[in-house]
């Protein structure tokens, strides 16, 4: 089972906005924009996908569960746009929801403009600092840097600030401003992202607006493995977490592989009732 079926297979059938419906780099003409300033000062940008009914009047009152996605860009949001849109428009499955797409970046594309559009490289290696802050749970120096990469200690973990910026500012714009199901939100991240969707689980905001937890090659064991001694310090004063949870990684990222069943482990042992995990090993791949 992909990590897409088993998403699919669970639904059921103070900031500071600019609207803009404009060409998203990176991805489609027809997405939809949204600038916002977080209280803090920190500019995000939000990359809006619709599903192709959306317009439609005989939709007009037809609700959409929403996929948060970080790390939006350059690849996770247009990867999972594509496959919504195509997998809805094919009918490949009779029991596949359409969904609204939101992609959550740090809003660093006029950093990044040059003559010819965006220079992805120069984007991705500008975002690593924001990544590590927004979805790092503790300050500690990444064991994983290229040769010449920044230190990203002064600047790593800060998870809790963006999970309370996504719950309680993101979440109910979207739901204000779009047709949105209350139920069956999802949140789905990779490497950094999918240790700030781990993190998510573990705070209070985020662990009620979302109900589905999507996890890919996740830096379970950034700081000697933080997100576990946190876990350990919470899950006495938290409600129980209920929820689906994806978790996977390629059969080439040995310690990952552990550090995923390590992860079910620990959540399995709060024996949880309305919890359910799965994790998926890749073979042949590294998901990272």
């Amino acid at each position: 089972m992909s990590w897409w079926d088993c998403l699919a297979g669970c639904w059921p059938r103070s900031c500071r906005w600019s609207h803009e419906r404009v060409s998203a780099p990176l991805v489609f003409d027809s997405c939809i924009v949204r600038r916002i300033c977080s209280s803090s000062g920190l500019n995000y940008k939000l990359i809006i996908s619709l599903p192709h009914s959306y317009n439609h009047p005989e939709a007009s009152r037809e609700s959409y569960p929403v996929v948060y996605a970080l790390d939006a860009e350059p690849y996770l949001f247009p990867l999972l746009a594509v496959v919504a849109r195509t997998e809805h428009f094919f009918k490949r499955s009779t029991w596949f929801p359409d969904l609204i797409i939101v992609g959550i970046t740090a809003d660093l594309e006029k950093d990044c403009q040059n003559s010819s559009g965006i220079n992805v490289k120069k984007l991705w290696d500008e975002l690593r600092p924001t990544r590590a802050r927004d979805y790092l749970p503790t300050s500690a120096e990444s064991p994983w840097g290229a040769p010449g990469a920044s230190s990203l200690k002064d600047v790593s973990g800060h998870a809790s600030t963006f999970c309370d910026f996504l719950s309680s500012m993101v979440v109910p714009y979207v739901d204000h401003h779009f047709r949105t199901t209350k139920q069956g939100r999802a949140l789905i991240g990779k490497s950094f992202g999918g240790s700030g969707v781990a993190h998510a689980m573990l705070d209070a905001g985020c662990s009620r607006c979302f109900q589905y937890f999507l996890l890919g090659s996740p830096s379970l064991a950034w700081d000697n493995k933080a997100f576990f001694r946190l876990e350990e310090e919470h899950h006495r004063t938290l409600t129980p977490l209920e929820a689906c949870v994806y978790a996977s990684c390629g059969s080439k990222e040995e310690s990952q592989k552990q550090l995923l069943q390590d992860f079910r482990s620990v959540l399995e042992s709060r024996c949880y009732p309305n919890l359910s995990i799965t994790l998926e090993v890749v073979e042949g791949r590294t998901l990272f």
